[in-house]
């Protein structure tokens, strides 16, 4: 019997496509990003407007008695709970979107009112809200790296 060894560099060949890929999906706005944000958009929203916890899981705050008794009122009537969740008229929320401009794909707000005026405020004064927990970026991740590993097999 002959034996033949062949060396080849094929794995570094093949790391190096799968980074040109990675490279090319994440310069070209390509819709797997999009995917990928829409499916982290509810929970990061559910978090934040719900639950009223930071990325990192702490809570963003709770409300002073005296603020609470006007998201009481006839007006907006919320519940007595003082849990801080970024939420009065849910216009907000509402508006908490997948935001695709140019080669950026990220979470946003299609108002630039909510954006500037709440939003960038509201993460100022409680830093580390909309930020994506671990578990967020865990699932983009995922998303991404299974699609494209789909493209290598």
């Amino acid at each position: 019997m002959i034996e033949i060894n062949l060396n080849t560099n094929f794995p570094q060949v093949a790391s190096e496509i799968r980074q040109a890929v990675i490279d090319k999906i994440l310069t070209d706005n390509h819709p797997i990003l999009i995917i990928a944000a829409s499916g982290v958009l509810s929970l990061m929203a559910y978090r934040i407007h719900t639950e009223g916890r930071r990325a990192n899981g702490s809570a963003i705050g709770r409300y002073d008695p005296a603020y609470l008794k006007v998201r009481q009122g006839r007006k907006y009537n919320r519940t007595s709970d003082p849990t801080m969740i970024f939420s009065l008229t849910r216009q907000m929320e509402n508006d908490f979107t997948v935001i695709a401009e140019g080669e950026t794909v990220g979470l946003g707000f299609k108002n630039v009112y909510n954006y500037k005026q709440k939003a960038l405020n509201l993460e100022k004064s409680h830093p580390g809200t909309y930020g994506l927990s671990d578990y967020e970026e865990s699932i983009m991740l995922d998303v991404v790296n299974e699609y494209i590993d789909g493209l290598f097999t």
